[in-house]
């Protein structure tokens, strides 16, 4: 295969792939349910990007704090 038919074999499936997506979410919230139900999903998803947003924060701070280390180490090292 070239190139070219693999860029358009990559396209096509890249846009089953988000088309997937993008259905699975308006039958989501278009879906026969109580307004209970729906705030339950919301509240639920609320809370999963959340803990992943805390996790994703701890460990920038642990990567900016070794860096800043790495950098203090360099600079009080005498030349």
């Amino acid at each position: 295969m070239n190139s070219n038919t693999s860029s358009i074999v990559g396209g096509f499936l890249a846009g089953i792939v988000i088309g997937g997506v993008i259905g699975a979410a308006v039958a989501l919230l278009l879906a026969p349910q109580s307004g209970e139900e729906t705030r339950r999903q919301i509240e639920s998803k609320a809370e999963e990007l959340r803990g992943r947003a805390e996790l994703l924060a701890e460990d920038a701070r642990k990567r900016v704090e070794a860096a800043s280390e790495d950098l203090r180490k360099r600079v009080e090292k005498p030349a």
